[in-house]
């Protein structure tokens, strides 16, 4: 393995680890804000129940306007990341192609049985290798499209527990 490709592949394992960190910060942000909400909204309705009067209709309204205001930038914040996601995978595949095709026609031109093998486990390696990097980078995508999901509910999961405080 090249050493350029394992200095790369180590920086991408450091992306996704501090990305994922973020991530968990930022669920950790959620949760407790969620918490708050969900307290203050739940002794509302509570209210609500015994005095119909006195409940907040606005916010009432909100529970359910926000979610599907918060669900739908989430969606597009993946719908965004998407194409580069896609555009990766079509580009993993197509070397993928090429590199099958290259070994079989290193196969096909050894000069003995013992080439034709030494060709075909160096392809085997070589994929490994190019899947493992390909892995990488999908966990990388993924942590990244995680945190911009979750970004859009946070906002207003924290814009609610300061308002409700």
């Amino acid at each position: 393995m090249a050493k350029r490709k394992i200095e790369t592949d180590a920086r991408t394992i450091g992306r996704t680890m501090a990305r994922s960190q973020a991530n968990a910060l930022q669920a950790t942000r959620l949760a407790t804000a969620s918490a708050t909400v969900i307290g203050r909204r739940m002794a509302m309705g509570h209210a609500a129940i015994y005095n119909p009067g006195s409940g907040d209709s606005a916010e009432f309204m909100r529970m359910s306007t926000e979610k599907g205001t918060a669900a739908i930038e989430a969606a597009s914040a993946a719908m965004r990341q998407s194409p580069a996601l896609a555009a990766g995978i079509a580009r993993f595949a197509a070397a993928e192609m090429a590199a099958a095709w290259d070994s079989g026609m290193k196969v096909a031109a050894a000069r003995s049985p013992a080439g034709a093998i030494q060709a075909q486990m160096q392809y085997a390696a070589d994929a490994m290798q190019r899947a493992y990097s390909f892995y990488l980078g999908l966990g990388a995508a993924a942590a990244s499209m995680a945190g911009a999901m979750t970004a859009p509910v946070l906002r207003t999961a924290a814009a609610n527990a300061r308002r409700l405080g």
